[in-house]
Formats: structure tokens, C-alpha cells, sequence
């Protein structure tokens, strides 16, 4: 594994990933270097596969090929990849809603289209206004992905066509997430006591993926009356009560040593888990929504009969994680916005990470983070965001006078929103900020440094639907066509309400906390 120092701004995640080259065990970084040099043509969106007669790509420079097969040119390709990456994105966030995470009765149960409207009601009624003068507002998210269209893949003349749909399925997202958000809530309300946090020396269950909420409550419930046990989670969508969440990626989690039984989902779960636990002597099972669940004595039987007590890095100092659902002020949103007013704080900041294989994990969050509460920025951090923050102490120390005031005696200066899927929990912070025009005039913004799959980017995009300006800090399958760039990036803000903030090249940290703190202030 080549600089290995490179991987993961985590002092022990460095440690796992020399320890494991040293053994000869393959990670994603090992998968990663193998597929260098990356195809240049998919990344700027100029390779597309939308029919059987390509795969077909696009020449950047000018010289031929200058159309695929169909005769589509270099717009229309970078267009259509992007509208179908978003719309894979927002299917992802509607199953896990579907799936009933967190929910004694599955949302799939319900009409479709009722239970959209009721979450699409508790948005801010002049976002909801914004949304409707647009036709962005979803009336059935499940029918809305499937059938948003792509007209400017056929007729160049539809571009404004085609990007409503590229919004309209970024807002059903953002949809969704509400309801997983209320899914979670309700569970964490159902408990009663928070799970507590796993002990570096136990027994460790760890899941992976969006289990069936059905299923983690039967095993939250079997592990309550045994001390020995703890449970780690790879994802914070079911981890709406107290619980430690594995910093990086599954795969550290799993090399670390740290899980005795791992217990996949199919929905979510990192593909290679499998097969690094069948080399490193792990047991392990995959679970699915429609299956029968696993004897949950025999789970416990097997993990302890693994168990070893060896060291864990990715452990050490642990603690339970805030819930989501029940860790912030009732009052935050009204106070967020007081301090707004009476310019103590600046703006709120939703910061969204995932571990991009192609970044250096987390390198971005410290320094990001670090500087906004240094502008005395409220910072909402979702998905891998949370769990790096934890590992971060200096944080507390970075945050102004005015801040420190708003945690009220928290020892974070910062607030938790959940998963990627949960992130319209924000919506409880921006919402007060909204003014007559939306978001338009709001100082919030969103920012994703990191997005590892197609369900952040569909979020990314829905938060622009709702117009909150975003930035994104990985790179877009859109820079093979300089016209899409300037209409994606330039050109739209009258109609979006809100910017685009990226570029092909990275920015560094420094200056994209200044990108951000300068649409803050331009939106005051």
C-alpha cells in the first residue's frame, strides 16, 4: 500500500491500514491503486452506457469522437450521467425510508402519495412556496424518481426541462430523508434507555448497512441484560439512540479487530465485508428486509466463542454517540436565529462527509470545521462528519465566545444530524432562518467534502432544490463540458436561489471555509 500515511487523517485508522499491508490483506486503498490510472473519460461525465449499442465517450479536446452513437454531443452525455447518477441517489434514500427504518409500521404499507405530502408539509411554508413556483415539489417520491425525465438527452431545446428534473429528484430526497428522520425519532423516543456505549475489552456486534428496524430493535433488546456485549455501527441511520460509530470506513472496523460477529444489510452494506471476514476468521451474516432473522442466541453464542481481547485502536476513548433525534436544544432553531439577528452568529453550516477513497479521509473536516466556528459559524455535521468530529478535541477551543454560550454546557461545539439519509434534520435549524423568499436571503449553506456514492450527491442536489446554496468538495462527473459547467455552476442561481459552489480542482480547507463564510454574509 503505497503512502500510507495519505489514507486517513486518524492516527489509529493509519495504524490499521499499516498493520493489515503488513499481513498481505487487501483494503479499498489496495483495490484503489490497482485501477489507476482512473478512466478521465467517466470521470468528467463524457462515457455513457445508456443503451446496448455503446458504451460510447466523448473526446474533451475536440477531435473526434464528437457525438456517441445516438448522436448526442458532449453536453447531452455529461447532463444525462448526472441526472442518472442523482436519480440512483434518490432511490437510495426512498428505500431506506420505504424500509421503515426506525418505524413500527413500514411507510410502504401507506399510500405513497399521502404520506409525501405529509412530509412535505413540515417544510418551511415559504420553502414550500419556492418549491411549488418551480414544480419542483414532489406529489409521490416513489413515482417521481422513476418517471423524472431527461428531456435534453433527446432535444437539446429542453434544458430547462431537464433541469427541473434534475432538482425535483434532489427534493425527493430531502423528502425522504424526512421521513427517516421522523422514523428515527420515534424510535429513540420508544427506548427505554439509550444503548450503552460498547467496551473496548467486550464482546462486539457490529453492523453494516441499513438493518431492518424490526430486527435491530429484537437485537437491541437481546443484548440489554448482557454487560459483556456491545454494539457498533457503521451507519448512523439506526443509531438514532446512544451508540459508538465506527470511524472511516466498515472495512477499518473489521481490520481493526474490533468486530467479534458482523451482521450485514443488504441494503447498504459495503460489498467486500464478506470476504475480509472470511479472511480474518470472523463470522458473519447478511440480513434482508423479506427474509427470516437470524437465532440471536446463536449470534451471541458465536461472537463470544470469537471473542479475543485484543487491542482495538479504533476504540480507544470511544464514547456513545449524541442521538440525533433528542441531542439538540427543543429550542435551537428559534435560538439559532436570534443570535442571527442580534449578529452574535453568523450563519448555520450543514457539513456533510463521507470517506471518499479518492481523498484523504476526514483530511477536510478538521480544518473546515475548525475555521467556521472560528467565524462564529453553528456547524451541523451529518454521516462520517460525526464520528471524526469525536475523535477531534481540539474542537471545543475553536469555538467563539457566542458559541460556546449556545452549547449550553455541551462539550461539543457542534451538533449531530444524523446519516446522509437523515439529513433534512437540518430543516429544524434552517427553518426559522427562511425569510419570504425561502432560503434565498437565509444565512445557512451546505457543504459536501467528501461524497462516496450517488446518495450524497442526490442530497446535494436536493438542498439546491430547496435553495441553500452547496458546495461540493469532490469531484463532478460535469467538467467534459464547459457549457453544462458555467449553466451548472454561473448561470443558475436566479433560478435556483442558491449556488453551486465547486470546481474541478480541490480547494484547499482555508479556502473553502472563506467560500462559505462569504455566501453566509452575502445572504444576510
Amino acid at each position: 500500500m503505497l503512502q500510507v500515511r495519505q489514507k486517513s487523517s486518524i492516527p489509529a485508522a493509519i495504524d490499521v491500514n499499516r498493520r493489515t499491508a503488513e499481513a498481505g490483506i487487501p483494503l479499498s486503498w489496495d483495490r484503489y491503486e490497482e485501477q489507476l490510472p482512473l478512466c478521465g473519460f467517466t470521470q468528467n461525465g463524457l462515457n455513457c452506457s445508456a443503451c446496448l449499442q455503446g458504451p460510447c465517450r466523448i473526446n474533451p479536446f475536440g477531435d473526434a469522437p464528437s457525438h456517441g452513437i445516438c448522436g448526442i454531443d458532449a453536453a447531452q452525455m455529461v447532463l444525462h450521467s448526472l441526472v442518472e447518477k442523482v436519480r440512483r441517489g434518490a432511490i437510495d434514500h426512498v428505500n431506506v425510508w420505504l424500509s421503515g427504518v426506525g418505524e413500527h409500521e413500514p411507510a410502504a404499507t401507506l399510500s405513497s402519495e399521502k404520506a409525501t405530502a405529509a412530509l412535505a408539509s413540515r417544510l418551511p411554508a415559504p420553502v414550500l412556496a419556492h418549491l411549488a413556483e418551480r414544480s419542483l415539489l414532489p406529489r409521490d417520491v416513489v413515482l417521481d424518481v422513476v418517471t423524472a425525465g431527461d428531456p435534453f438527452f433527446v432535444d437539446r431545446g429542453m434544458l430547462e426541462q431537464t433541469r427541473s428534473s434534475l432538482l425535483r429528484l434532489g427534493v425527493c430526497a430531502i423528502v425522504s430523508s424526512l421521513g427517516v428522520c421522523q422514523a428515527t425519532s420515534a424510535t429513540a423516543r420508544g427506548r427505554s434507555e439509550a444503548p450503552s456505549p460498547p467496551s473496548s475489552d467486550g464482546v462486539m456486534i457490529l453492523l453494516d448497512g441499513v438493518a431492518p428496524a424490526g430486527f435491530v430493535a429484537r437485537l437491541e433488546a437481546s443484548l440489554a441484560s448482557q454487560d459483556d456485549v456491545g454494539l457498533a455501527s457503521t451507519s448512523q441511520v439506526h443509531a438514532s439512540g446512544a451508540r459508538f460509530l465506527v470511524p472511516g470506513s466498515p472495512e477499518l472496523a473489521v481490520a481493526s479487530g474490533l468486530a467479534d460477529f458482523v451482521i450485514q444489510s443488504e441494503l447498504g452494506g459495503y460489498p467486500s465485508l464478506g470476504d475480509l471476514c472470511d479472511q480474518m476468521d470472523i463470522p458473519h451474516l447478511t440480513i434482508a428486509s423479506g427474509d427470516g432473522w437470524p437465532d440471536l442466541a446463536d449470534v451471541l453464542q458465536r461472537a463470544r466463542a470469537h471473542h479475543t481481547r485484543q487491542a482495538r485502536p479504533l476504540l480507544d476513548g470511544g464514547e456513545a454517540m449524541e442521538s440525533p433525534a433528542d441531542g439538540w436544544p427543543a429550542d435551537i432553531g428559534e435560538t439559532v436565529r436570534t443570535a442571527v439577528r442580534q449578529g452574535a452568529v453568523r450563519g448555520v453550516v450543514l457539513l456533510v462527509v463521507g470517506t471518499n477513497i479518492r481523498q484523504t479521509h476526514f483530511e477536510r473536516t478538521a480544518g473546515v470545521v475548525k475555521g467556521l466556528l472560528a467565524h462564529d459559524v453553528v456547524v451541523l455535521l451529518a454521516a462520517d462528519a460525526v464520528r471524526a468530529a469525536h475523535l477531534l478535541d481540539d474542537l471545543p477551543a475553536a469555538a467563539g465566545r457566542v458559541l460556546q454560550a449556545l452549547m449550553r454546557g455541551r462539550s461539543r461545539p457542534w451538533f449531530s444530524a444524523g446519516s446522509v439519509f437523515e439529513s433534512a434534520r437540518a430543516l429544524e435549524v434552517f427553518g426559522p432562518l427562511a425569510g419570504a423568499e425561502g432560503f434565498g436571503a437565509a444565512p445557512v449553506a451546505a457543504t459536501f467534502l467528501e461524497i462516496p456514492s450517488f446518495a450524497f450527491l442526490a442530497a446535494a442536489i436536493g438542498w439546491l432544490g430547496l435553495g441553500v446554496s452547496t458546495q461540493i468538495g469532490s469531484p463532478l462527473p460535469i467538467w467534459g463540458s464547459p457549457s453544462i459547467t458555467r449553466w451548472m455552476t454561473d448561470e443558475s442561481r436566479p433560478w435556483w436561489g442558491a449556488r453551486l459552489l465547486a470546481s474541478p480542482e480541490l480547494a484547499s480547507p482555508e479556502e473553502q471555509v472563506q467560500q462559505l463564510v462569504r455566501e453566509l454574509d452575502a445572504r444576510k
